[in-house]
C-alpha cells in the first residue's frame, strides 16, 4: 500500500515538472534534464517549505484519516498560494480591478484645494521638547493661542553711511509710522492694520522716535542740558535705552551732542499679541504686505534707504515659492524614468519573443503607476485636512525610484512564464512567484516611514505619512492596475517562436557570467577581502556616524536666491551680536512685602544678570526695580495720575520692619497708570481682589556675543539650569530661538532612537516573511551597514546633523530594505543545491 502510493506520488511529481520544465524551454528556446530536474526540486520546496528528503517521502498517512486531511489543508496553505489564488482570481475579472483603480484615481482630485503650508519655526521640534513646555507657559501667560509673533524691519542706508544722521533718521521714522499706523491688507473683507493685534506692544518702537527728537533738538540746540548717549541715553531723568533699535555701533565722539560716531542699523522691531487662530492668519497677511512694500521701497532709486524684512510667514512663503521650483527637476526625472522604462520593457519583451504595439501600453502604465501614487496621496491628504509642507515635495522623486519597482518585477515575470496556460493562471504564477517579494519589500518600506510619522517631529511626520501612502497606494495599483492591463494585453503573447539572436547570443554569456561571479562570491578569498573591506568601511562609518554635530544652518533651509538670506545674516552677525533677550516668566506670587521671598526674587534675578554673557543688570527690563523706585521717589507722595483733583501731600517715609522688605503693592496701581510706567502692565497679570495682586509676571535679561549656535544652546542651557534651582518660583525661560536649540539638542538621540526602532520593526518583518534565521540577521545587518555609512560618510562631508539629513536616513533605510529584502527572500526561497 505504501509502495503503490509513494510510486503514485512519484510520478505526479515526475509529470508536474516535466510540464514545467516543458514551459520553460518554450519561452527561453532551452531544455535539458537538468531543468527538470530543478522543477521538480523546487515544486517540492514549494510544496513544503523545505528540501525533499526520503524521511518526509516515506512517511504516508491513511487517504481515510482526518489527520490526512489536515496535513493536506496545511500543505495547501502557504504565502506563495494566497497570491496565485489572488492572482487567478484578478485574470477572471480584471474590469472590476480596473474599475476599483479608477475610485481611488478619482482621489486624486483632492489636490485641486492643495496648499503648501510650513512650519519652519516649530516643525522640526519634538512635541516632548522643553521648548514646548516654555512655549505653552508663555501662551498661557500672554493669553493668546500662538507664541508672540514679531515682524522685524532692518533699515540701512545704501551708501553705507550712519543711520544717525539727521534725515536718515527722520526717514526711519517716517517709515516707521507708516508701517505702524497707515499699511492695512484686506483679510476676509475686513481691513487689518498693526493696531488690530498689537496689544501691549503698539508702542514699543517710541524709543526710537523720542531718539530722533531728542538727536534733533540737541543738534539745534547744542546748549541744552543732556546729551544723546549710546547705549542709554538720560533724558529729563528717565533713561533712554538705543541698544534694542540701534546696532553697529560705534561710539567715542567728543561732540557735547551725542557719543555715536557711526551707526550702521537701525532695527524696528513690530511685535503682536495673537489671541486666536484669525488673528494669526491676520498677522501673517499683514506681515507679507511689509514684504512686498518694504522691498518696493528698496528697488526705488530716489530712496535713501534699504529695507529688509523677517517673520515666520515671510520665511514659509518663501520655502513654498522655492519648493514650486522643483516641477521642472520633476519632469526632467520623470522623462528620464519613462526612456528608461520603455527601452527596458521593450528590451526583455524583444528577449522573450514578445514584443507587440501593446507592450507600450505595458511600459506606459508602469510609468504611470508611481505617478498615480503620488497625485492620490497628495489629493487624498487634501481631502482629508491634512497639511502638505515642502519635505512632502521631495516624496515625488523618491516614489519615483521605489514605486516603480513593483511592476518591474511583475512585467519580467509574466514575460517569462510559459504562455499556453490562460491569463488567470499566468497572473497567478506571477504574483505566487513575485507577490510575496514586493509585498515583503512594501510591507518593509512603509513601516520604516511609518516609524518616522510616529516620531515627535511634525513635519517630519507628514513627510513620512506621505511617503507610505504613497508606497502602498504604488503596490495597490500594481495589483489592481497592473495586472488586469497585462491580462487584456497579453492575449497575442502566446505565439509559440523560436529563440531569437538575443537569447541565442546574450543567454549562455550571462549563465556563465552568472557562474563566474558566483563561483568569485563564493570563494575563501573574496569572503577575506569583503570582510576587510566591509569593517573598514563600518569603522569609518560608525566614527563618522558617532562624531556628527547636530547643527541648524539656516543656510540650507532657506532658498538659495531668495532675499530673506541677507536679513538672516545680519541679525546673526550683528544684532544677536549686540542683543540677545530672553524672557523668564515667574508663574507664583511673591509677597514683595516679605523680605525673604523678596531677597529669594532679587537674588534669581541676579544670578542671570553674574552669567559671562550677559549684558548687565542696566540692561535688564525687571518692573520690580522700576516699582521699588517710584515707591521710594515719586510715590512717596501719593500722587494719582488719573486723578485731576488730587493733592500733592508729603507721606511719611514707610518704615522698615522686622521681616519685611520696606514695599509693598499699595501704589502699584499709581505705578502702573504713569505715562513713563505703563509699559509695565504688559509684564503682569494683575488681580487686585486678591492680597497679592501681581498672580505672575515676567522680565528681560539681555545678553551678548551669541554669534554662534554653540553659543546660543550654552547660554540657553544656563538659563534653564538658574530656573531649575528656584522650584519655589515655578519658573520658567522663553528665547525665541528656544525651538531651534532643542533642535539640535535632540535632533542626535532623535534619529538613533529612530534608526533602532526601524532596525527592530525590519527584523521582525524579515522574520515574518522570509522565514529563515540567517537571512533574516543578514538582512537587519546589511540595513544597519546602509544606514550607518550614509550617515557616517556624511559627516566626512562636513554635512551636520539637521532635519534634512534625518529625513536622508529614512529615506536611505527605506531603499535599503528595498535591496536586501528582495535579495534576501529569492535567496531563502531558491533551490537548496544552487544556493551559492
Amino acid at each position: 500500500m505504501e509502495e503503490g502510493t509513494s510510486l503514485v506520488n512519484s510520478g505526479e511529481h515526475r509529470r508536474r515538472a516535466s510540464e514545467s520544465a516543458d514551459d520553460v524551454a518554450t519561452s527561453s528556446g532551452l531544455s535539458t534534464r537538468n531543468d527538470v530536474d530543478d522543477s521538480e526540486a523546487q515544486l517540492e520546496t514549494t510544496k513544503t517549505g523545505n528540501a525533499p528528503s526520503s524521511h518526509s517521502q516515506n512517511r504516508i498517512f491513511l487517504p481515510g484519516s482526518k489527520m490526512s486531511e489536515f496535513l493536506a489543508n496545511l500543505r495547501g496553505f502557504s504565502l506563495s498560494g494566497l497570491f496565485c489564488l489572488w492572482g487567478e482570481f484578478i485574470g477572471r475579472w480584471p474590469a472590476a480591478f480596473l474599475i476599483a483603480s479608477a475610485i481611488m484615481i478619482c482621489l486624486s482630485g483632492g489636490m485641486h484645494g492643495l496648499k503648501l503650508k510650513d512650519n519652519v519655526r516649530d516643525g522640526y521640534t519634538a512635541r516632548n521638547s522643553r521648548s514646548r513646555l516654555e512655549s505653552t507657559i508663555y501662551r498661557e501667560f500672554l493669553g493668546s493661542e500662538g507664541d508672540p509673533v514679531m515682524t522685524t524691519v532692518l533699515m540701512l542706508a545704501k551708501d553705507n553711511g550712519s543711520m544717525h544722521r539727521l534725515d536718515y533718521l527722520a526717514d526711519a521714522v517716517q517709515q516707521l509710522v507708516h508701517l505702524s499706523n497707515n499699511l492695512s491688507v484686506t483679510v476676509d473683507a475686513h481691513t487689518v492694520g498693526y493696531r488690530r493685534f498689537c496689544g501691549h506692544y503698539c508702542d514699543s518702537n517710541l524709543p526710537l522716535l523720542y531718539f530722533y527728537q531728542a538727536l534733533t533738538d540737541k543738534t539745534h540746540n547744542p546748549v541744552a542740558p543732556f546729551r544723546v548717549d549710546y547705549p542709554i541715553a538720560h533724558l529729563k531723568g528717565n533713561d533712554l535705552h538705543l541698544e534694542r533699535n540701534l546696532f553697529g555701533v560705534r561710539t567715542g565722539s567728543k561732540s557735547n551732542i551725542t557719543n555715536i560716531e557711526y551707526v550702521e542699523l537701525v532695527s524696528a522691531s513690530f511685535l503682536a499679541e495673537v489671541k486666536t487662530r484669525e488673528d494669526m492668519d491676520k498677522q501673517g497677511a499683514w506681515e507679507l504686505a511689509v514684504f512686498d512694500y518694504c522691498r518696493e521701497y528698496s528697488q526705488n532709486p530716489d530712496n535713501k534707504m534699504e529695507l529688509l524684512v523677517l517673520g515666520a510667514e515671510i520665511v514659509d512663503t518663501e520655502m513654498n515659492k522655492d519648493s514650486r521650483r522643483m516641477i521642472p527637476y520633476f519632469i526632467v526625472g520623470f522623462t528620464f524614468m519613462l526612456g528608461f522604462v520603455f527601452t527596458s520593457v521593450g528590451l526583455s519583451a524583444y528577449y522573450y519573443s514578445s514584443f507587440t504595439y501593446r507592450i507600450l501600453i505595458v511600459s506606459a502604465t508602469c510609468t504611470l503607476i508611481p505617478c498615480l501614487a503620488i497625485t492620490t496621496t497628495l489629493g487624498l491628504s487634501t481631502l482629508v485636512g491634512n497639511r502638505t509642507n515642502s519635505l512632502m515635495l521631495i516624496m515625488p522623486f523618491l516614489i519615483m525610484g521605489i514605486g516603480v519597482n513593483d511592476a518591474f518585477l511583475a512585467v519580467h515575470g509574466w514575460m517569462r512564464e510559459a504562455r499556453r496556460r490562460t491569463e488567470a493562471e499566468r497572473l497567478g504564477k506571477i504574483l505566487e512567484d513575485v507577490g510575496p517579494s514586493i509585498t515583503t519589500t512594501t510591507f518593509t518600506n512603509v513601516i520604516a516611514f511609518l516609524i518616522g510619522c510616529f516620531g515627535p517631529t511634525e513635519e517630519i511626520s507628514i513627510f513620512c505619512l506621505g511617503c507610505a501612502m504613497a508606497l502602498s497606494f504604488s503596490y495597490i495599483y500594481t495589483i489592481t492596475l497592473l495586472c488586469p492591463i497585462l491580462s487584456y494585453c497579453a492575449h497575442d503573447w502566446k505565439k509559440r517562436t523560436r529563440p531569437n539572436c538575443m537569447q541565442t547570443n546574450i543567454q549562455p554569456f550571462a549563465r556563465k557570467l552568472n557562474k563566474l561571479v558566483a563561483k568569485i562570491l563564493a570563494s575563501k578569498f573574496a569572503f577575506f577581502i569583503l570582510l576587510l573591506g566591509g569593517m573598514v568601511y563600518w569603522s569609518f562609518g560608525i566614527w563618522g556616524t558617532v562624531s556628527m554635530s547636530a547643527r541648524l544652518d539656516t543656510d540650507k533651509i532657506l532658498p538659495i536666491d531668495t532675499p530673506i538670506r541677507r536679513p538672516h545674516r545680519i541679525v546673526e552677525r550683528l544684532v544677536w551680536a549686540e542683543y540677545y533677550p530672553v524672557t523668564v516668566i515667574v508663574n507664583k506670587p511673591i509677597d514683595i512685602s516679605d523680605i525673604q521671598q523678596y531677597n529669594t526674587l532679587m537674588n534669581f534675578v541676579q544670578e542671570f544678570e553674574r552669567l559671562p554673557s550677559n549684558k548687565g543688570a542696566n540692561f535688564t527690563m525687571f518692573w520690580l526695580r522700576a516699582y521699588e523706585k517710584y515707591f521710594n521717589g515719586v510715590g512717596a507722595e501719593d500722587f494719582d495720575y488719573f486723578d485731576e483733583n488730587t493733592e500733592v501731600q508729603k507721606s511719611s517715609e514707610t518704615e522698615k520692619k522686622p521681616g519685611k522688605s520696606g514695599i509693598d503693592y499699595s501704589k502699584l496701581a499709581h505705578f502702573l497708570g504713569s505715562p513713563l510706567e505703563k509699559h509695565h502692565r504688559a509684564f503682569l497679570h494683575l488681580d487686585y481682589n486678591q492680597t497679592i495682586p501681581v498672580r505672575s509676571f515676567s522680565f528681560m535679561i539681555v545678553c551678548n556675543n551669541q554669534t554662534t549656535w554653540d553659543d546660543r544652546i550654552n547660554v540657553m542651557l544656563q538659563w534653564r539650569e538658574i530656573a531649575d534651582r528656584y522650584p519655589s518660583l515655578n519658573a520658567s525661560v522663553w528665547n525665541v530661538n528656544g525651538m531651534f536649540v532643542d533642535q539640535m539638542l535632540l535632533l542626535k538621540p532623535l534619529t538613533f532612537e529612530t534608526c533602532v526602532v526601524t532596525l527592530v520593526c525590519m527584523f521582525v518583518v524579515c522574520m515574518v516573511f522570509i522565514q529563515n534565521p540567517v537571512s533574516v540577521v543578514l538582512a537587519t545587518l546589511s540595513i544597519a551597514s546602509i544606514s550607518f555609512g550614509v550617515m557616517g560618510y556624511l559627516s566626512f562631508w562636513h554635512l551636520e546633523l539637521d532635519p534634512v539629513t534625518l529625513c536622508s536616513v529614512l529615506i536611505s533605510i527605506g531603499q535599503s530594505v528595498d535591496f536586501v529584502a528582495h535579495t534576501t527572500y529569492h535567496y531563502q526561497v531558491g533551490l537548496p543545491l544552487r544556493k551559492i
